[in-house]
C-alpha cells in the first residue's frame, strides 16, 4: 500500500541523514517498488522516489545510475504533465 511506501520512504530518509546512503537508497528502492505497483511510473510520490535514488547515487559517485534514476523521474514528470495538459 502507499502508506507502506511512505514509512519505507520515512526509514531512507533516516538512513539518508545518518550518512549511511547504501542503506537509504535500499529503503528507498523498497519504497518505489511498492509506489510503481499501487500509484503507477508517472504518479509524482513515484517520481520523488526516482529523484532520491537518483540524488542518492550521485553523493556516492555512481553517476551512470544516477544519470538513469533522473531520467526516469524526468521521463516521467513529462509524461504526467502531457497527460493532465491534454486534458485541458
Amino acid at each position: 500500500s502507499p502508506e507502506v511506501a511512505n514509512e519505507y520512504y520515512r526509514l531512507a530518509t533516516f538512513y539518508c541523514d545518518k550518512k549511511c546512503l547504501r542503506d537509504a537508497i535500499r529503503y528507498h528502492k523498497k519504497a518505489l517498488g511498492i509506489r510503481e505497483e499501487c500509484l503507477g511510473p508517472c504518479h509524482m510520490d513515484t517520481v520523488e522516489s526516482y529523484r532520491e535514488i537518483g540524488n542518492l547515487y550521485r553523493l556516492l559517485g555512481d553517476l551512470d545510475n544516477a544519470s538513469r534514476y533522473h531520467a526516469k523521474a524526468m521521463k516521467a514528470t513529462q509524461k504526467a504533465f502531457c497527460e493532465v495538459w491534454e486534458k485541458r
